[in-house]
């Protein structure tokens, strides 16, 4: 075929791939556009597999770190700014004398720890209806000291009118001093009377 110039043009037939496209057959230079498009597509694809793979190790360290022991606030504790750490929280425990007779005046040993505290008094619920208490607020002078590590056993009395088996609560409580304001601390535990009849 002529142009007008006198130029020669060769005309060949188009290639096609197998599905009867354009381009096919192994002497065609890829597309440029089609490459670079799959290259965008490519960064993508690795952009959002690197979040994930991070979000994961963010994950997995965070759950490592909260189980490794940390410091555990249970109830009844203070928040940990008032107690230093490593210092012992306030403990309790209760016991009877002896047999509770219903009429007679039953004796409950209370027995108090605690690591950093001012003791303020005891509370108690003895299961029939009446409760005692011999709690007292907490004060913080600007003189006012945290004592050292303390303890001290005390007796209460009481006395149920009638046979039966009675749940009594028993609260003590000690308070620090933060900031010129005391900040309370409780520990209560429960235990079962059995209160026999008399005679």
């Amino acid at each position: 075929m002529r142009t007008r110039s006198g130029h020669g043009i060769e005309v060949r037939p188009e290639r096609t791939d197998a599905a009867g496209e354009p381009g096919g057959g192994s002497g065609q230079r890829p597309d440029p556009d089609a490459t670079a498009t799959m290259s965008a597509r490519g960064l993508v694809i690795a952009g959002l597999v690197l979040v994930l793979v991070l979000g994961l190790v963010v994950t997995i360290a965070l759950v490592l770190s909260g189980a490794g022991g940390g410091d555990v606030v249970t109830e009844g504790d203070p928040p940990a700014a008032v107690r230093p750490a490593g210092v012992a929280p306030l403990g309790l425990t209760v016991g009877v004398l002896a047999p509770v007779i219903a009429g007679q005046r039953a004796r409950l040993t209370v027995r108090w720890t605690d690591g950093s505290g001012i003791f303020s008094g005891s509370s108690e619920d003895w299961g029939d209806g009446l409760g005692t208490s011999s709690r007292r607020q907490g004060r913080c002078e600007p003189a006012t000291v945290v004592p050292p590590p303390a303890g001290e056993t005390f007796v209460v009395r009481h006395t149920w009118g009638e046979p039966g088996t009675y749940t009594v609560g028993i609260t003590v409580a000690a308070y620090v001093c933060e900031s010129g304001s005391a900040v309370e601390e409780e520990a209560t535990t429960t235990l079962t009377v059995d209160v026999l009849p008399a005679g």
